[in-house]
């Protein structure tokens, strides 16, 4: 149980660092840092995890990293993402919960990342409920968006090239549920 976490990460993992965290409880933390920071070409594997009420992000994967999220519930994110991931990060999600935040995606992917969601739920937020950008691509597979709010369901622009299969978009209040723009290049199936 990592709480009340002051001035930095709630869990920092670098380097080639491989731990395993199981059944933990990461929040509150003050300051404008992720409760999980991912760096380098770390591969951590965090297995039935909370995360609520984090300055910034809730989990934040970069540059060459790589990690294992089962079943993690990221929720009461404030005003930043609940996955932010970038650099040529590849983690993957599989069977998580990503609901409720105050401004931004709730899933933001970025530069030329490649991560996978299987079975993940997203919604409840105030931005985009998955937001791929730049030379981002990603699968997603089996996930439910939904509740989305004042933006867009999916957000896809820049030259990302994400792939969706399987998956149910619906219930957003103002915007699209799909919005492919620039020079984006996604892929839909029996969604």
């Amino acid at each position: 149980h990592i709480h009340d976490i002051g001035e930095n990460n709630g869990l920092k993992i670098q380097g080639s660092a491989t731990p395993s965290f199981v059944d933990c409880k990461i929040h509150d933390s003050k300051e404008k840092y992720a409760l999980v920071y991912v760096d380098e070409t770390a591969n951590p594997s965090l297995k039935n995890c909370e995360f609520y009420n984090g300055g910034n992000c809730s989990i934040f994967v970069t540059n060459q990293a790589n990690g294992t999220f089962e079943g993690c519930h990221i929720h009461d994110i404030g005003e930043n993402n609940g996955l932010k991931i970038q650099g040529s990060a590849t983690p993957s999600f599989v069977d998580c919960k990503i609901h409720d935040n105050t401004k931004y995606a709730l899933v933001y992917v970025g530069e030329t990342a490649n991560p996978s969601l299987k079975n993940c739920e997203v919604y409840n937020g105030a931005g985009n409920s998955i937001a791929v950008e730049k030379q981002a691509s990603g699968t997603f597979e089996g996930c439910h968006i939904h509740d989305i709010g004042e933006n867009n369901g999916l957000n896809i622009k820049g030259s990302a090239t994400p792939s969706f299969v399987d998956c149910k978009i619906h219930g957003n209040k103002k915007y699209a549920l799909v919005y492919v723009g620039e020079t984006a290049n996604p892929s839909l199936k029996n969604c």
